[in-house]
């Protein structure tokens, strides 16, 4: 499923899906901005265009490659993402059947989960990494968040998705004895690794988890131990940085304050002033495990400024 070599525009729908998703977050979709301010409506049109776009280069066909938005599975993750937000952003049902289409290739791509067996836990359940080698926990958070746009948007996604997925990510816990499923690493009985553990604790808040587990708590005092630095000229782990900070904004408080408070500060410091490249985040020494391109640097950046108002902590009381 999702196979790079189906995609003949190799990087312009994660491009693509990235940029949308950084004017979704602001409110932007291809029919309103969230004021009527000409600097933000002035982008509608480009929403649009980038909709368009992966509209047209959605695939249709007789297998589970059905609705597959090219790009690799990167690619189809964010671009699902993409769609199932604007749907839900804009009540425009034009956009529907290509969000639930995405949707149901996304699910064909999910690894097939075996139950429990005595002595063992389950295995499966989660995506692979862009080389469609191994299952990968971030790429599996990415396919959560996208399902869970979906479903937060109005469109239909199978359940099963959501609980086959939890099992990878219990899977992949690496804390130590005491607190296992505190600390994760990216694929079952690796090390843990920071952005993984900061993807494992969110998947855990969407997925169920209760503001007061043990473990929850806990792994969100191992992300207070890497912060966002107070003195840096390079941006650093943005995938890390973007994952935490939902994390850490769903429980609150004095610790969620200062986290952000230097979080905003470094991405401010570190985000280009001048020349072409003026307003981008440079990719370089991002810290992860593999390379990002700028486009990427700078939407992970934008998206982290956005998380404290994109949407509601998950753990907040619904008004009456």
């Amino acid at each position: 499923m999702c196979s790079p070599d189906l995609d003949e525009a190799g990087g312009a729908t994660a491009g693509t899906a990235y940029g949308l998703l950084s004017f979704l977050g602001e409110g932007i979709t291809h029919r309103r901005s969230s004021t009527e301010d000409p600097n933000l409506t002035k982008f509608c049109p480009v929403v649009e265009k980038g909709l368009v776009y992966l509209a047209r280069h959605q695939a249709r066909s007789r297998d589970k490659n059905d609705g597959y938005l090219g790009g690799g599975i990167r690619g189809h993750v964010l671009a699902t993402m993409a769609l199932c937000e604007a749907y839900g952003l804009s009540d425009d049902d034009r956009l529907k059947p290509h969000a639930r289409l995405a949707i149901k290739c996304l699910a064909n791509g999910q690894r097939p989960a075996e139950p429990k067996a005595a002595g063992r836990k389950a295995v499966g359940g989660g995506w692979p990494d862009p080389r469609g080698q191994s299952e990968d926990l971030t790429m599996t958070g990415w396919a959560v968040l996208a399902l869970r746009a979906g479903q937060m948007g109005g469109v239909e996604i199978p359940t099963s998705a959501l609980r086959d997925a939890e099992g990878f990510v219990e899977s992949c816990a690496a804390g130590p004895d005491g607190a296992r499923e505190s600390r994760y690493a990216d694929r079952p009985g690796g090390e843990e690794r920071p952005e993984a553990t900061a993807v494992g604790l969110l998947l855990r808040q969407v997925l169920g988890w209760k503001k007061t587990e043990p473990d929850l708590i806990a792994g969100c005092n191992r992300l207070l131990e890497v912060l966002p630095p107070e003195r840096a000229d390079r941006l650093g782990g943005s995938g890390y940085f973007f994952f935490a900070t939902q994390a850490l904004r769903n429980m609150e408080g004095e610790n969620f304050d200062r986290w952000n408070h230097l979080m905003q500060q470094h991405l401010v410091r570190t985000q280009e002033r001048e020349g072409p490249l003026g307003g981008s985040w440079s990719p370089g020494g991002d810290g992860g495990s593999r390379a990002r391109s700028r486009m990427e640097a700078t939407a992970l950046s934008l998206m982290t400024l956005q998380v404290y108002y994109r949407q509601l902590p998950l753990y907040r009381a619904l008004e009456r």
